[in-house]
């Protein structure tokens, strides 16, 4: 390397990175696609909880979200008494 600045290999490596960065570089309309799996639970009521992170893969049997369980549990309390 020369005192006063870049050699000229350097500066012939330095225009084919940003040569070649310019050219593969996509321009235009550009669409980022991904899995997205819509939910929808059995029943319903209030939500108290929702332990998955957003935007992180979620694996099976993995809990979405919880939903207040006193109204489930009255349903069983009651069938059970009437068993």
């Amino acid at each position: 390397m020369s005192e006063d600045g870049l050699d000229a290999v350097e500066v012939f490596l330095l225009a084919v990175f940003f040569a070649l960065f310019n050219y593969l570089t996509p321009s235009g309309r550009v669409t980022v696609t991904g899995h997205v799996v819509g939910v929808t639970p059995n029943v319903t009521g209030p939500m108290t909880a929702i332990p998955v992170k957003p935007n992180l893969p979620a694996k099976a049997h993995d809990v979405l979200f919880q939903i207040k369980p006193a109204p489930f549990q009255y349903k069983v309390r009651q069938l059970a008494m009437n068993s």
